[in-house]
């Protein structure tokens, strides 16, 4: 049994997470006519099948309840838990000591629990146990009241540690705020593209500049306590030159949002006791177009509370939530069990031609759940507590299970025709514009069928995946190696041109071919020195 008792104070990317952490970790298993913007892949025949989705509870029992979750490179999820809720659910064995319990003044009340926790996913077994920018620094922004950012380090040239930034305050609807945990995404230009209630600024972090203002997102707020969802889509390298020949910039890059809630959604639920419905328009926006404007669309389900994750192969999954409500203690109902598929390449020929309704989970994840994608393309589910405390009584129970989802490509009838990854073809290190080849079996493709992808895997709070990233990486040469046996195949592939399009650190890589994704082999961007 292994703990780790040290609290910290956690810096998330864009927002200081005010209060102690616990920790839990887990060991992963396996390593029509298109409407609105242009696709960032265009549509495509991929794999068939009318399979959708299966679910597995994996840990009946995880000890800690996922507020906040990373994956990082050895394959281990990072799950965080606030200790100011109190006790969690894995005490601390007979050999260790307890510590002092920060929330109680009286300093002879000790707290007796673990705040991490390691959880195999091969065997089950349990042990108690930031935007960064193009040069790999972080910014981070907002908090309550704190209408500012910093840097992470700080800025060595400059006195001020704070930027104002005044479009935090003007965001922010009286007392039900309506822009905490603002979507900030890195453009391929170097900017920050922020986003907050419902309106959206690009933002020239260095100097505090505002580049340009974007037009309102309608239909509501968008952000905590509204708690809408966003994703960056997945940036097509494909068009990417050599390093011999200047890149014209910046790659094109949009941004999807969804759901959310009424402005007075928070105040209704806390002064009335109404449950409005929750948002069920999307909204597109390519942040690098010069005349951007908003392209509508609804989901086929309201989601508030919800997370948003980019899958390997370039759709984007919708999972967790609520119909009514919002963010807060025991401020939603009616959870939303069914994941919601968005194919952004799909053409509208319906009205809901890009979505596709997945198998539901029985275990309702509320408030304080959080999703991750896995180097075995599959989706970690875990936390949702409603409650001030540990509270396994109430209509939303404090919730320690913890699930893997299988999208529709991991229908088993298609295990056969995913591509596997040659672990020794890859490089661990790659430096930006790089060739590099990776060797993979088990896929009879042609060069139309493949693709390479890499994902850098976020910090997933409050509904937010923080830094999520997925690129298309432009194919080279695609040939067969072997015997000719098309099932054995290598692609050559071009690096990220730069740290704006591809911030330094460990990225997933996939090969997909027709749609189905490989299990992912790590690789590392080294930022330029």
């Amino acid at each position: 049994m292994r703990l780790l008792l040290s609290p910290a104070i956690l810096l998330s990317v864009f927002l200081v997470i005010a209060g102690d952490l616990a920790a839990a970790q887990l060991t992963l298993s396996g390593g029509g006519l298109l409407t609105g913007p242009a696709s960032p892949e265009g549509e495509r025949l991929d794999y068939k099948t009318q399979f959708s989705g299966a679910w597995e509870v994996v840990s009946a029992d995880s000890g800690v309840s996922a507020m906040h979750l990373a994956v990082t490179r050895e394959n281990k999820a990072i799950m965080f838990d606030a200790t100011i809720f109190g006790a969690s659910h894995a005490r601390l064995p007979a050999n260790m000591s307890c510590r002092p319990d920060i929330n109680r003044k009286n300093e002879s009340v000790l707290d007796c629990y673990a705040h991490a926790v390691e959880f195999d996913l091969k065997t089950y077994r349990t042990r108690v146990l930031k935007a960064i920018l193009g040069d790999g620094s972080f910014v981070v922004l907002g908090g309550r009241r704190s209408f500012n950012y910093e840097f992470v380090p700080p800025e060595a040239a400059t006195s001020s540690t704070l930027f104002d930034l005044r479009f935090l305050r003007v965001t922010t609807d009286g007392r039900d705020e309506n822009n905490l945990y603002p979507f900030i995404h890195l453009s391929t230009d170097g900017n920050l593209f922020v986003f907050a209630n419902n309106r959206s600024i690009l933002l020239q972090p260095r100097t505090g500049r505002v580049l340009r203002e974007f037009p309102v997102l309608p239909g509501g707020s968008r952000n905590y306590p509204a708690s809408g969802m966003s994703v960056l889509l997945p940036l097509v390298l494909r068009h990417q030159r050599s390093v011999a020949a200047r890149q014209p910039a910046p790659f094109p890059a949009q941004v999807l949002i969804c759901g959310g809630a009424p402005h007075e959604s928070f105040h209704l639920v806390d002064n009335a006791n109404t449950f409005l419905p929750a948002l069920k328009s999307c909204g597109r926006l390519t942040i690098t177009d010069a005349n951007a404007n908003w392209v509508m669309e609804d989901m086929p389900i309201p989601r508030t509370i919800g997370d948003m994750l980019l899958l390997p192969n370039g759709d984007v999954l919708l999972i967790n939530g609520a119909r009514t409500g919002c963010s807060g203690w025991d401020f939603a109902r009616d959870p939303v069990l069914a994941p919601l598929l968005y194919k952004p390449g799909a053409s509208r020929v319906t009205g809901l031609g890009r979505w596709k309704e997945l198998a539901p989970t029985a275990i309702p994840r509320m408030y304080h759940s959080t999703s991750a994608v896995l180097p075995d393309a599959s989706i970690l589910v875990s936390g949702s507590n409603t409650n001030p405390r540990y509270n396994f009584t109430t209509l939303f129970p404090t919730e320690l299970r913890v699930e893997k989802f299988r999208p529709p490509y991991l229908d088993p009838a298609l295990a056969a025709q995913r591509p596997e990854i040659l672990a020794a073809s890859v490089p661990k290190e790659i430096t930006y514009t790089e060739s590099f080849t990776v060797e993979f079996t088990g896929a009879k493709a042609q060069e139309a069928d493949v693709k390479v992808t890499m994902y850098a895997p976020p910090f997933t709070t409050h509904g937010f995946s923080m830094n999520q990233r997925l690129l298309v990486l432009r194919v080279e040469e695609f040939r067969p190696v072997g015997n000719g046996n098309a099932a054995a195949a290598a692609v050559k592939v071009l690096a990220p041109p730069s740290g704006d399009v591809a911030p330094p650190g460990w990225y997933m890589l996939f090969v997909v071919c027709k749609g189905l994704p490989s299990d992912a082999a790590w690789i590392h961007i080294q930022a330029k020195l």
